[in-house]
């Protein structure tokens, strides 16, 4: 998978598929997320990546960049 895949599905994940989401994206600055929001990307990367994501690590992360490190996109 691409950068531009991996953000175009996680867009698409997230049900935000008219707004941009950049590896630089913030998770605060995304119009709509919210604690559901998480728990699909937690389900989005263990479905597409098998990749466990904890809500614990998830909280760490702040930015998409942060969760393109672990399927080492970047």
């Amino acid at each position: 998978m691409t950068k531009r895949e991996f953000l175009i599905a996680l867009a698409e994940e997230l049900e935000v598929p008219g707004q941009e989401l950049t590896e630089d994206s913030y998770w605060d600055e995304i119009e709509g997320f919210s604690s559901l929001s998480s728990l699909m990307i937690i389900a989005f990367m263990d479905d597409n990546f098998d990749i466990r994501v904890t809500d614990d690590q998830f909280k760490s992360m702040k930015q998409v960049r942060d969760l393109m490190d672990l399927v080492r996109l970047t």
